[in-house]
């Protein structure tokens, strides 16, 4: 699992009805299981749970916010809203070299 928690907002301008946000932030990760798969199909043969400790990372990050007013304009219904985030990522990181020294690939997604 993997969460962000904003820890300070040193930039915030308006960006519509949303904003653009610049600041520190900590991202959580904790590995709880892995899938065992048959090689060949990738047919699930069994789920491993385990019991890691989580992993804490303090950097800073660049993040969006937009209001319930703006999705529905998009025409971005609640059980669409992750695969309409993902694709904003995605559009993120390819529009990010224009702006910052970096290749595409250094930033992950």
């Amino acid at each position: 699992t993997t969460s962000v928690s904003v820890l300070e907002t040193d930039r915030s301008i308006p960006w519509g009805e949303g904003r653009l946000c610049f600041g520190s932030v900590e991202v959580t990760h904790q590995v709880v299981s892995y899938l065992r798969r048959r090689l060949l199909t990738g047919e699930v043969l069994g789920e491993t749970k385990l019991d890691l400790p989580p992993r804490h990372l303090r950097t800073r990050a660049v993040w969006w916010t937009v209001t319930e007013d703006q999705l529905d304009a998009a025409l971005v219904h609640p059980q669409q809203l992750g695969g309409a985030l993902h694709a904003a990522e995605h559009a993120s990181i390819g529009l990010l070299p224009l702006f910052a020294t970096c290749d595409r690939w250094d930033i992950g997604g």
